[in-house]
């Protein structure tokens, strides 16, 4: 991503369409048609045109915040089983993944048959070659997948009846990663300063960097512009 901020924005539009009238390319009416709904949609979301992504003013203050986590690929589709439902994502520096349920402790499963819930989980659990690492109070699993430490935890819902299921990722090379944050911190990046301060505690943070990490990120004083006096440019 741009130092400054994401430079470009994405809208993706799905249309389902049939066409009135024989056509000679398929190919090409389907994305002509898609121009032509996505066109008429940002008309009507933004009359005068898209806004740019960071203006001016945005500028202004973007360096006093914690960059986006920029991993260099997408985010993996999680595990899934007929009952388990993800309700969102996140994306951090050093860890990603998804959050979601499973209502209800029993299940009727493709043969007309009634199961647990967590039996579906343990098999999926299984099929996928995770090995358990369980703790206290939930089950957790983990393995390593294309280069990725991965973990899979089930616990009892805190709401409702059913599980509460969390599938992520941990980053490769966090020592590398947070000593060029610490490089980068040293040479007056605010943005690498905060990351790295954000992480203080990370069990992965190398002992050298500790105090470094600990340092409060100074506050950069905004002063305002004076009022023009009255009658000046008169």
């Amino acid at each position: 991503p741009d130092a400054e901020g994401s430079s470009a924005s994405a809208i993706t539009i799905a249309h389902h369409s049939r066409a009135t009238a024989p056509v000679p390319a398929w190919s090409n009416w389907w994305a002509g048609s898609g121009r032509d709904v996505a066109e008429k949609i940002l008309q009507r979301f933004a009359p005068g045109g898209l806004p740019a992504v960071v203006d001016e003013t945005t500028r202004k203050w973007l360096s006093e915040l914690t960059p986006l986590s920029d991993w260099g690929s997408a985010l993996t589709q999680p595990p899934s089983t007929d009952q388990l439902q993800w309700e969102f994502a996140f994306q951090e520096a050093l860890v990603r993944g998804w959050v979601g349920t499973v209502p209800g402790l029993t299940v009727m499963n493709r043969s007309g048959k009634e199961e647990p819930t967590i039996d579906q989980l343990l098999s999926r659990m299984k099929a996928g070659k995770w090995d358990s690492a369980g703790i206290a109070g939930f089950q957790l699993f983990t393995r390593k997948h294309e280069n990725q430490t991965e973990w899979f935890s089930i616990a009892s819902r805190t709401q409702g009846v059913g599980w509460s299921v969390v599938w992520w990722q941990e980053r490769a090379g966090m020592p590398d990663l947070l000593n060029e944050w610490a490089t980068a911190a040293k040479a007056g990046d605010r943005g690498a300063a905060r990351l790295l301060h954000a992480h203080r505690n990370c069990p992965a943070l190398p002992k050298e960097l500790q105090d470094a990490a600990r340092q409060p990120i100074p506050v950069v004083p905004v002063i305002p512009q004076e009022a023009p006096a009255s009658g000046a440019g008169q």
